[in-house]
């Protein structure tokens, strides 16, 4: 029997993230028709407008936006939180595999790394080999970098043999 993943609903702090993301569904509506935008909001019944502010002050609060002269920027941290929701599809049947074998000495960046996976909606096919369907390369990338563990993890790209 094959595990069904439930999909999280987004919180109010990362849909106001994806809407500060150029070309975003949720940032064209903001920037084109922000009362549809807000109108949506509240008929599927997800956040009010008071709860926006308030994702916008703690977004700032916890360093996951800076304004610098009107101009909103995302963390590196915020990106993060967003991949899930923006990250492109792998063509076809190709997934993205990800292995590793970090020392117990470290495994403090062993259960950092796990985390960033689950976050990322990666599937744990065995303990330290996950695979996910999305185009995550180049911020895995950058993730191993800043844990040290390039020499640990090692990502490829496969597809099922039929």
């Amino acid at each position: 029997m094959k595990k069904v993943k439930e999909k999280r609903q987004k919180s109010v702090t990362t849909e106001l993230l994806l809407a500060l993301v150029p070309y975003t569904r949720q940032n064209l509506m903001l920037t084109y028709s922000p009362n549809r935008f807000f109108n949506e909001l509240d008929r599927i019944g997800m956040y009010s407008g008071d709860s926006y502010k308030q994702a916008y002050y703690r977004a700032k609060k916890n360093k996951l936006i800076t304004v610098d002269e009107g101009r909103v920027s995302l963390s590196n941290r915020a990106k993060r939180t967003i991949l899930p929701y923006t990250a492109s599809k792998l063509l076809g049947n190709v997934r993205l595999m990800v292995i590793f074998d970090i020392p117990e000495e470290y495994s403090h960046i062993r259960r950092q790394f796990r985390s960033v996976l689950r976050d990322l909606q990666f599937d744990q096919i065995q303990q330290s080999v996950w695979m996910t369907d999305k185009e995550y390369t180049k911020e895995l990338q950058e993730i191993i970098n800043d844990l040290g563990a390039k020499d640990w993890i090692k990502m490829f790209e496969s597809a099922p043999i039929e």
